[in-house]
């Protein structure tokens, strides 16, 4: 014990007096967080940390993307989302489930809302959410939607390697309140260099909605730039007011992104500045799915396989990482 006591004074009084050795040992104690801690929430910091990732998980991310090319070799008249604009709305109602997606789904959030379940989370007083687990059986008409060609190609294209689900969630916004400093405030996500959220309303979109407004991936990283250029910001997931932003951008060039029933809203948080859930004279309701590339600082730097039990390549890397209980509460 005392032998134990004398090695425990010395590397603690090793550690005080040197910031090398301090800097080893705090960065060992939780490697995965700490490696990204390394690379700021720049365009700069997550382009290199999203290669450094291509070479620590090479064999998986390899998987990745020899798995979209096969993909997208076997989708035909493939929708795609241009890097400059970094969004898309692409129409879905010929397929054939999907408006018993939207029926299941609009089912869901009214009991859940009528009972007040225990399992709504509502962080932000400006939104309500439902998680679902997508590979529960109920979910089958969704599970199919993801898996098909015309849904998961853009999102496979886009992304450069195959996509991963990371959350899914039913969303209801009552559009009554604004909150100064959160996600009704022009921000970007920090999640991904780049990700994709899609918005699949269960009612129209339109103006009186709060719809989600977004400026374009091209424009965003021009204002960006500036912004942190006169050191009124340092990061991407910093919410911008909308005096500052009016400054740089003009409100009328932004997007509302209004959708019918029917249609998807396919978005990249990660490249456009973007805000959602203001107050407005209706509520909105949409499902959400939020994909990852395969490098997302979501996902552990040291990969491993989940999912063993998902028979179909496909869906064993498209849910290689999906919890269905994560909560999505950013901002």
């Amino acid at each position: 014990m005392k032998l134990e006591n004398t090695l425990k004074s010395f590397v603690q009084n090793r550690l005080e007096k040197s910031d090398i050795l301090k800097n080893i040992y705090f960065f060992g104690k939780n490697p995965s967080k700490n490696l990204q801690n390394l690379f700021p929430d720049t365009y700069s910091g997550a382009k290199y940390f999203n290669s450094l990732m291509k070479l620590i998980n090479f064999l998986s991310y390899r998987r990745s993307v020899s798995l979209r090319k096969k993909f997208l070799k076997n989708s035909k008249n493939v929708k795609i989302i241009l890097p400059n604009d970094g969004f898309a709305k692409i129409n879905f109602e010929h397929f054939k489930d999907f408006t018993e997606i939207i029926q299941q789904s609009k089912k869901i959030l009214g009991d859940s809302l009528k009972k007040k379940t225990s399992d709504l989370n509502q962080k932000k007083n400006f939104l309500v959410t439902k998680n679902i687990n997508v590979l529960e059986n109920n979910f089958l008409p969704l599970r199919k939607l993801i898996k098909s060609n015309d849904f998961l190609s853009p999102i496979t294209e886009y992304l450069g390697s195959f996509p991963i689900l990371w959350s899914s969630q039913i969303w209801f916004s009552p559009n009554k309140k604004f909150t100064l400093g959160r996600s009704q405030n022009y921000h970007m996500d920090n999640e991904d260099y780049r990700q994709i959220k899609c918005f699949i309303p269960l009612e129209d979109i339109n103006d009186e909605n709060g719809p989600l407004t977004i400026i374009d991936a091209n424009k965003t990283v021009k204002i960006f730039e500036r912004l942190k250029k006169e050191k009124i910001i340092k990061y991407k997931h910093a919410k911008v007011s909308d005096e500052i932003m009016n400054k740089h951008h003009h409100e009328k060039k932004s997007i509302k992104l209004t959708a019918k029933v029917g249609e998807i809203l396919y978005v990249d948080t990660s490249r456009c500045y973007h805000y959602g859930s203001r107050p407005s004279p209706k509520s909105r309701k949409v499902l959400f799915l939020q994909f990852f590339s395969i490098n997302s600082r979501k996902v552990p730097v040291f990969q491993k396989r989940y999912n063993h039990n998902l028979l179909d390549e496909i869906e064993r890397e498209i849910y290689k990482f999906y919890n269905p209980n994560y909560y999505f509460e950013k901002h």
